[in-house]
């Protein structure tokens, strides 16, 4: 019954990949259509104003900082920013006066200069803290928890913007009902400050709107709806002059509420929502109401501006038209947004845990960007860049930055048209054999959507983030990179990870950087082979140090899976499925003897956090994207460092998993102009850019160059929050592990022992997951199970060309 219920939701997802055979026999493209950059395509200059607030620190380094927008006006911009200084080692024993900062930076408008700097921390002592700040008509206003002898009190204080002198204080005492920091929202004329907030005297939560417009404040607006909590809203959208929509999506009963607030009258109605459905709010963010009423809210490749009046979304700018580095453009907040300025201040960000730079300073940046006249990458040919929902980090915006200044025929630009919401099913998961089936369908589906428009030719002409669409792999869909990169010196790369990442000789996703999947433990349980285990070790191992409890807590068709994806080079090969030797069978003898039907749900004794961490100080099933993360759990295991690969019939060592990649399409306007940005991505300055943000690089020599700097680190002050406490108990480690270049030479022979990478094709899996649980219950034989599973799989590869 249980592989009849899932057949018939595996043969709804499998029905895209048959359109998508059907759709490829009748004809292929010949190449993508090339898009040149018009003269008037919109182009925006930026100055970036880099501000460093006067903050005298006292000789103490400062750990992290967090900075947001106070507010704004005509001539100056408030930025309110607070962090704390790094602690002396093992001393948990401070006072917040002691060791975090508060400040209010005052900066010129016009000029980006930094006018006064407000130290808020005059007004705490003790574990007092700054609250909030606003910047509201000239006034800057600070929300001040204070200590005193009887308990605990609340004040504003304010602050005149250009000398600071304190103008007046007024203790809000028991009239308080806030929770702290407040939501200021721009809406047309009108600034917004929004809380949650508690009424003691009925025991009530609501939300609370605070109204100002340039000639004060207006109003206060309670905002309550019986039996419904509602949850905070960050989106406030003018309706007309005097008008306000405040909607709340995310309410206790899941059921959205809409608010139409007049201003003049201070009322709040409760509308129906339908006039609104043309909008998704959960998609919205980091909303700005312009003062001609305007409403505009920032995306991942852009700002986009909301048409109340015509019930329309519109595109209005492209992170793409912007010489400025994109994921730091999709981390600001709007100060000021009109059809021809920009003005963002970026949010917190961290480049390096390894240097002092601005993401651990005071230091933050506004940018002010402005339309220019006329667009100077005219002429250039524009190379369409693929990236799930159109996010790409910094290194790879970077490197897109570069390319776009230095190719003079092409121009790389990040498409937002594949977002997530359009080809993902979300729904809630108790299992992981659940979160796993829903993840292979959900890949699956944006694999079919990408090989689709591929064939078609309107497809992206580069891809990044796709190593784990292994449907893509092959000459129809994806160019072989490597007759692009020649030969790489073995002492300069870790040319292994490179060759792992082939299928059958050729290199369709190019790994950037990597990350390391296997069993962390004592090197003394590896089995013979030194690298990891056979199915019949694995077996000893399981019911010996384990004491019967796995590792991996899948059910059978899962836990199958696992194992085939991990030598999935013994049974495809050359576009051939061979499921008939004996490689296989022993995968699924051992899954059949030693692991259960189904996956415990979340809420079972089997998942408890006593269970799952029963073997912690033994061995632990994990997946390590970089060297700080494995030094960190190295400290934890007390020493063990070891990883060792999952059950296999050879022994085989860990897997390794992508990162970052990058593929070109084989339909792509110019492969050599694409295979030329995949090549800067392995540079010496991305790989270091990759490096000092704590990834492990396919650049050997890289990881050599780094080293210093990662053991100074990991045996430095700066490293006591990360190496301080064992991060799955919660318990302080008291005898820290000092690391030496031992450790990372180890770590090193550890990468140089992978020689595969765990890369699902879903299709595949969903094959497996379907066929093979007949076999493991006993409902048939194994060569019944494999007869059909081959046949399928066979005729997938086969459909694909």
């Amino acid at each position: 019954m249980r592989r009849t219920l899932f057949s018939k939701t595996v043969s709804l997802v499998l029905l895209p990949a048959m359109l998508l055979s059907i759709a490829s026999c009748g004809k292929r493209s010949s190449g993508k259509a090339a898009r040149k950059i018009a003269p008037e395509d919109p182009w925006f200059d930026a100055k970036i104003y880099n501000i460093k607030p006067d903050l005298d620190t006292n000789g103490k380094e400062i750990d992290y900082s967090t900075r947001k927008l106070a507010g704004t006006d005509d001539k100056y911009i408030v930025v309110f920013s607070q962090g704390s200084y790094l602690l002396p080692d093992n001393n948990r024993e401070y006072t917040n006066s002691d060791y975090r900062y508060f400040l209010a930076t005052v900066i010129d408008r016009n000029t980006g200069e930094t006018i006064n700097t407000i130290n808020l921390n005059q007004y705490i002592s003790g574990n007092g803290y700054i609250m909030d700040v606003e910047y509201i008509n000239g006034m800057i206003t600070s929300t001040v928890y204070k200590e005193t002898e009887s308990g605990s009190s609340v004040s504003e204080i304010d602050n005149d913007v250009l000398t600071g002198k304190k103008l007046d204080e007024r203790d809000l005492g028991s009239s308080y009902a806030g929770f702290g920091s407040k939501t200021r929202i721009q809406s047309g004329k009108y600034t917004i400050l929004a809380e949650n907030a508690f009424e003691p005297a009925t025991n009530e939560t609501y939300f609370s709107l605070d109204i100002y417009s340039p000639q004060g404040k207006e109003c206060n607006v309670k905002i309550k709806k019986e039996r419904k909590d509602l949850n905070s809203t960050s989106i406030i959208l003018p309706l007309d002059e005097d008008k306000l929509l405040v909607p709340f999506t995310q309410t206790a009963d899941n059921v959205p509420a809409f608010f139409e607030v007049d201003v003049k009258t201070a009322k709040a109605v409760e509308v129906d929502g339908k006039d609104y459905d043309w909008i998704d709010f959960k998609s919205i963010k980091n909303v700005f109401g312009s003062k001609d009423g305007t409403a505009y809210f920032t995306t991942s490749v852009g700002i986009s501006k909301i048409d109340m009046k015509n019930k329309k979304i519109e595109d209005f700018f492209s992170y793409n038209a912007c010489p400025v580095n994109k994921e730091l453009l999709g981390s600001t907040e709007v100060v000021d947004c009109s059809d021809n300025n920009i003005v963002l201040i970026d949010g917190p960000y961290s480049h390096s845990p390894y240097y002092l730079d601005e993401s651990s300073s005071a230091g933050f940046s506004i940018y002010d960007i402005k339309k220019a006249s006329v667009n100077p990458n005219a002429g250039k040919t524009v190379l369409e860049l693929y990236a799930t929902n159109g996010y790409v980090d910094q290194t790879v915006a970077e490197a897109i930055i570069r390319f776009n200044e230095t190719n003079k025929d092409y121009f790389i630009e990040v498409t937002g048209r594949y977002m997530s919401d359009s080809v993902y099913t979300f729904q809630p998961t108790d299992s992981e054999d659940d979160f796993e089936s829903l993840d292979l369908q959900n890949n699956m589906s944006l694999n079919d959507k990408l090989a689709m428009d591929i064939m078609n030719g309107t497809g992206p002409d580069i891809l990044v983030f796709t190593d784990d669409m292994g449907r893509l792999n092959n000459s129809n869909n994806l160019a072989d990179l490597s007759k692009y990169l020649g030969e790489l010196d073995s002492e300069k790369y870790f040319t292994n990870v490179i060759e792992a990442a082939k299928s059958d000789g050729k290199l369709y996703q190019l790994p950037v950087s990597f990350g390391i999947k296997g069993i962390h433990t004592d090197e003394q349980y590896a089995g013979a082979s030194g690298l990891g285990f056979t199915t019949k070790e694995y077996e000893e191992f399981l019911y010996g140090p384990l004491n019967g409890y796995d590792l991996d807590q899948a059910g059978q068709a899962f836990y199958f899976a696992t194992l085939f994806n991990a030598m999935s080079d013994k049974f495809i090969s050359g576009g051939k499925v061979d499921f008939s030797g004996p490689e296989f069978a022993e995968l699924a003898e051992f899954v059949r003897n030693n692991v259960h039907e189904k996956a415990p749900t979340m809420d079972s004794d089997e998942m408890s956090l006593e269970k799952r961490f029963q073997n912690d100080g033994t061995a632990r099933l994990e997946k390590y994207a970089s060297i700080i993360m494995y030094l960190s759990a190295v400290n934890e295991m007390n020493g063990s460092r070891a990883i060792l690969g999952i059950p296999s019939s050879d022994g085989r060592g860990p897997m390794l998993t992508t990162c970052l990649s990058v593929a070109v399409s084989a339909q792509a306007v110019n492969i050599e102009a694409c295979a030329e940005f995949a090549k800067l991505l392995l540079s010496e300055e991305t790989q270091t850019r990759l490096a000092v943000s704590d990834h492990f690089t396919v650049s050997r020599e890289v990881y050599k160059k780094n080293e210093s700097l990662v053991l100074d680190y990991c045996n430095g002050p700066r490293a006591n929050q990360e190496f301080g406490i064992n991060h799955r108990t919660f318990e302080p480690i008291k005898n820290r592990i000092k690391f030496t270049a031992d450790d990372l030479d180890y770590l090193e022979k550890i990468i140089l022992s992978c020689s595969h990478f765990d890369s699902a094709d879903a299709s595949i899996n969903i094959i497996l997951i379907e066929e093979m649980p007949p076999y493991f219950v006993g409902q048939k034989d194994l060569n019944s199970v494999i007869k059909i599973a081959q046949d399928r799989t066979q005729k997938v590869l086969d459909e694909r060309g």
